[in-house]
């Protein structure tokens, strides 16, 4: 529109809306994005749906939509597995990832709200893990250049994650032993 604002620092947060008009008619449900169940199915026979336009059911997390290339490759293939008769509850544990400059940022879960942060390592050192804590149950950490860590509470979130919120803050406890064996 031509305005033109002066700044010294622009941030642009941007999301995805998912194209789902042309399904207006068709009977498919959408509700932020096509919704389908554990096994990318919709209400439809025979119809599945995957990736950022797919609302999905996930087991720990509820109903989600993620607007990301690594979650559209595996629903994907979860969804193709459907199609075969051969298909597993997709339940993932969603992670994402940014690298920016030196450092990368992580994510992993899914939080909505949360009744207790902890943090792992140093937020003024800018080398942290942030646990997401719910009714005592890991749902999501966020991180700062500690990625094995990221992946070790991945386990824990898909396990239920259930921890002591001092074994958390405690760099010499390793994660990968919190979740129980599979």
């Amino acid at each position: 529109g031509g305005l033109a604002l002066g700044c010294d620092l622009v941030l642009l947060g941007l999301g995805v809306e998912p194209a789902t008009g042309f399904l207006a008619g068709s009977g498919i449900v959408v509700d932020d994005g096509v919704l389908v169940d554990e096994r990318c199915r919709t209400n439809v026979e025979g119809v599945f749906a995957a990736g950022d336009v797919a609302r999905h059911r996930h087991p720990l997390f509820g109903p989600v939509r993620v607007e990301h290339w690594q979650n559209a490759r595996a629903q994907g293939r979860a969804a193709a597995l459907s199609m075969l008769g051969r298909g597993q509850p997709y339940a993932d544990v969603h992670w994402f990832w940014s690298e920016q400059y030196d450092h990368r940022l992580e994510y992993a879960g899914w939080h909505v709200g949360w009744d207790e942060l902890v943090v792992r390592g140093s937020l003024e050192e800018r080398r942290f893990v942030v646990f997401y804590l719910a009714e005592g149950r890991v749902r999501a950490v966020a991180a700062l250049d500690r990625g094995n860590e990221v992946r070790a509470a991945m386990a824990l979130i898909a396990a239920g994650g259930r921890a002591d919120p001092a074994s958390l803050r405690d760099e010499d406890v390793d994660l990968a032993r919190l979740a129980p064996a599979g």
